[in-house]
């Protein structure tokens, strides 16, 4: 299994250690200054070599943290600096802790009085905190990578008042057609005085302005695609077919399938079906020695532990050419593999930019009243699995199911991403330049 070396583990650790104190005892004395003070020890340089003039301020996520990175690469016109979302989420519930604080949650932080007077000590806070920040770190501008998070409603309201662009880089963008209203109701409630917000795709960027939301209006709204897409349309597709390589990018069902309302009884029948097909491909790999199998699941330990409770509960032996992590870098992974596995996934998408085989669970006769695939108005793009038999099918004859035309997967591309072409880090930066220069 890949991993972070492990002194860069223990140094990650101890910083962390030293900077949730220094923000513990900020927070009890009521001491911002010490807190902007963690806070810049706690940021990490993405491109310290760069010479623009402009910073940006990103606050951390995973899948964000690799559009930063390509936008570093790829453009190259903007010096960032990343603190992680976390330690803003910490000093946040710290404020808001109490019997109300379960109640407060993003679909009600702008319509409810939950926690209000807890809300505005938090922005009182932050707004003492933020002017020693930005001097420390420098930045011109913060980047975030969602609208609607609690912890940043504060930070959005004070950037306004203290006049730092606050820009986001709407991060989620693709889901199945059916799923995207109820998708978008998660967002209607919410408030924007923020700068700009650049979007994915135009079905995500149509889809807020259909909502109303106050401070969402064209003028500040921009569509630039997914900068960490251009790691694949800068290489020339790599023909890996016979590395003999595969990644799964594994998914819970009930968290992907989450805004189609499914029936509880076809849901346990999805789980199952889902976890079958999982024991296919480990009996795969069991089969199949000079084969590596790679499970890339999310972060957070409930997806870690999903593929490996599937792994115990089938399997006694272990699998030597079989992995499971969550920190591999995705596209490296898709990148080094002949076949990407997976569903409703925005690996899927990257996929056939590198002009890689999809193979994909089937639950079409399970779910059969609503458009459930990203792939419904292109299934020449993707290879249903129904039987272990296909599954060696599309494995062993890869290059007969890769052959669908250019046509079809440009408009993929341009229904999902945007583009065909790439370009998006430019575009990004590009935005994110001619809001801090206004």
């Amino acid at each position: 299994m890949f991993s972070t070396p492990l002194y860069k583990k223990i140094k990650f650790k101890f910083r962390q250690i030293i900077v949730a104190r220094l923000i513990k005892i900020g927070l009890f004395f009521n001491w911002p200054e010490l807190a902007a003070i963690a806070l810049w020890l706690a940021s990490d340089k993405i491109n310290p070599k760069c010479k623009s003039q402009y910073t940006v301020l990103c606050m951390g996520r995973s899948v964000f943290a690799d559009d930063i990175k390509a936008m570093a690469h790829y453009s190259g016109q903007i010096k960032y600096v990343t603190i992680w979302r976390t330690y803003f989420q910490n000093i946040f519930y710290q404020f808001i802790k109490g019997p109300e604080e379960k109640k407060l949650e993003e679909v009600n932080y702008h319509t409810h009085d939950f926690c209000k007077q807890k809300k505005q000590n938090y922005y009182i806070f932050i707004k003492k905190l933020f002017p020693l920040l930005q001097k420390l770190v420098g930045f011109d501008a913060v980047l975030s990578c969602s609208i609607s998070y609690t912890d940043q409603q504060e930070i959005e309201r004070v950037c306004a008042e203290q006049e730092i662009p606050y820009i986001i880089l709407q991060k989620e963008a693709i889901t199945a057609p059916a799923a995207y209203k109820n998708f978008l109701n998660v967002y209607k409630t919410q408030k924007f005085i923020g700068s700009k917000i650049l979007f994915y795709n135009k079905q995500c960027q149509e889809g807020f302005l259909s909502l109303n939301i106050p401070g969402v209006t064209q003028e500040k709204t921009k569509l630039v695609g997914i900068p960490r897409f251009d790691y694949f349309f800068s290489k020339k597709q790599n023909n890996t077919q016979n590395s003999k390589q595969i990644v799964l990018f594994s998914f819970v069902p009930r968290v992907t399938l989450r805004f189609l309302n499914i029936d509880e009884g076809v849901m346990q029948k999805i789980e199952n079906r889902n976890a079958v097909f999982i024991t296919w491909i480990m009996d795969f790999a069991l089969q199949q020695e000079d084969f590596k199998i790679i499970i890339k699941t999310k972060f957070d330990d409930q997806f870690l532990q999903y593929p490996k409770d599937i792994l115990k509960n089938n399997f006694k032996k272990n699998i030597k050419n079989f992995v499971i992590t969550n920190c591999d870098d995705p596209s490296l992974l898709i990148q080094n593999s002949m076949s990407v596995i997976g569903f409703n996934s925005t690996t899927l998408v990257e996929a056939p930019v590198a002009g890689k085989l999809i193979i994909s669970p089937y639950f079409g006769d399970l779910i059969f009243d609503k458009s459930w695939s990203f792939f419904e108005e292109h299934p020449q793009l993707v290879n249903y699995v129904k039987t272990a038999r296909d599954l060696e099918e599309y494995i062993f004859n890869a290059d007969k199911y890769l052959s669908y035309d250019q046509e079809t997967k440009n408009d993929f591309l341009k229904k999902y991403i945007s583009t065909s072409n790439g370009g998006a880090s430019i575009r990004a930066e590009e935005a994110i330049i001619e809001i801090i220069k206004r």
